[in-house]
């Protein structure tokens, strides 16, 4: 298995970020105590601000994009707020506890959220009143939607969720997840202990590929742009904050299985050759 190494990102060095996500060629990222709190940043290192909004009562962790000029982002208190061409609305729910994670489905439709045991759905065109989407959790940690949605907790589970929010699979993995990311129908995760770094998920066992990551240091979340290159967050203060891109782009060895979507719309661990 090859690995990669990973760089800051231009001039995000010390920053504390709550979130990243990619949309339409480039980063967007939520900084929890420093202005801008949004931010697009292009894969050459532009950084725009989006939104510098003294409305936000508390950090801002996550975010989820709806299209350039439409971004919805939560704080530590529980706020929901929608942001349009940068002037963020009075928040438009209010669940009273932190907020973690965010995403959309396919259609963009569904804004789904997520504290530290439920996760909440609510529709976006207009905003409708936040319901239980699914609850039981300990320590959720991050949700992403693909084709179906995903969820992880701050243990060793990666969890499918079906459209009605029951739980569809429950994938006991070794180390502890905080982001994930597919990429060309390939899984990767993070692991936000002080082995922290970046696996690939091959069956239901993390292989590292990364090999210069600092001990003692959180990874968070992922992302991969359209060039499959790859940027995570470092969440702890201190010389080691900010965003790290990959160098090279990632690819992987013949022979090794991944998780695809088959033609049935199921996850199925295939060999890399045979997934094109």
């Amino acid at each position: 298995m090859t690995t990669y190494n990973f760089s800051v990102f231009q001039d995000t060095l010390n920053i504390s970020y709550g979130d990243i996500q990619y949309f339409d060629s480039n980063l967007y990222c939520t900084a929890k105590y420093t202005q801008p709190y949004i931010a697009r940043i292009s894969t050459s290192g532009v950084v725009t601000p989006i939104s510098t909004e003294s409305v936000f009562a508390d950090a801002i962790i996550a975010l989820a994009v709806y299209g350039p000029n439409t971004i919805y982002c939560s704080n530590v208190s529980g706020l929901i707020y929608k942001v349009t061409n940068g002037i963020a609305s009075e928040p438009i729910a209010d669940i009273g506890i932190s907020i973690l994670s965010m995403t959309l489905n396919a259609d963009r439709s569904i804004l789904y959220f997520a504290t530290s045991t439920k996760i909440y759905a609510m529709g976006t065109l207009p905003p409708t009143t936040p319901v239980e989407f699914t609850t039981g959790f300990t320590n959720l940690y991050c949700i992403r939607f693909y084709n179906i949605l995903y969820a992880s907790v701050q243990g060793t589970t990666l969890y499918r969720i079906n459209t009605d929010g029951t739980i569809e699979e429950t994938i006991n993995l070794s180390k502890n997840i905080s982001g994930m990311a597919i990429d060309n129908g390939y899984w990767y995760v993070t692991n936000h202990l002080s082995d922290s770094g970046i696996s690939l998920l091959n069956n239901i066992s993390l292989t590292d590929i990364t090999t210069n990551l600092l001990t003692n240091s959180e990874s968070a979340n992922i992302v991969f742009d359209s060039d499959d290159y790859a940027y995570y967050l470092k969440t702890n203060t201190g010389v080691t904050s900010g965003i790290y891109k990959s160098s090279p782009a990632f690819s992987l060895n013949g022979g090794t299985k991944i998780l695809c979507m088959n033609n049935q719309l199921k996850d199925e661990y295939i060999a890399i050759e045979n997934s094109k």
